[in-house]
């Protein structure tokens, strides 16, 4: 998906300079763009009004189809997609660190569609978890968290910490909520 991306960046007739930092600047962009379409909206206990199935943001469409009406300028129609990914983070990290929002929920269910839809037309899918993936163990991480939490009101802020460097080896990010609870997603 980043050597996709990496070509999209470019116009088609264009050259492309392929180095190594412009491949690195393309994972980089894959993994922003894959993270927006992977957020984990159910950790946040929400459960948004879903949209009329296909009900997209109109104005995101409209400045990416003509973005591409413009000789198929698929930098420009990116640089949609990153808008849009960029909003979803910044809603996401909203309502899970400060428990606030800026968009409804209608609002980001219509958002997730249309990334999912823009990025689809460009071919730039998230492949489901391969079969080899190990399955989470909610246990293993609910243990690790009842410790930290004991450890952050013993005021051992170390092993607070190595137990949070832990999970996030683990694929683990922890989000501390300010009302003292602790929520969990898989990154």
């Amino acid at each position: 998906m980043a050597i996709r991306l990496f070509v999209l960046q470019a116009h088609y007739r264009k050259p492309l300079d392929f180095t190594k930092d412009a491949i690195v600047a393309a994972e980089n962009g894959w993994q922003t763009l894959k993270h927006a379409l992977t957020l984990d909206w159910q950790r946040l206990n929400l459960s948004p009004q879903m949209p009329i199935p296909g009900e997209l943001d109109a104005e995101s469409v409209n400045r990416f189809q003509t973005a591409m009406d413009d000789d198929l300028n698929t930098a420009a129609g990116l640089a949609v997609l990153f808008e849009l990914a960029k909003a979803l983070k910044r809603e996401f990290n909203l309502r899970g660190y400060q428990g606030s929002s800026e968009l409804t929920d209608m609002q980001l269910q219509q958002g997730s569609q249309t990334l999912a839809y823009l990025a689809q037309i460009l071919g730039l899918d998230v492949q489901p978890a391969s079969i080899f993936e190990p399955d989470i163990d909610v246990g293993w991480i609910e243990s690790l968290l009842q410790q930290r939490q004991q450890a952050r009101w013993e005021k051992r802020y170390a092993d607070s910490d190595r137990i949070r460097n832990e999970l996030q080896a683990a694929g683990i990010t922890v989000m501390d909520q300010p009302d003292g609870q602790t929520r969990w997603y898989r990154s």
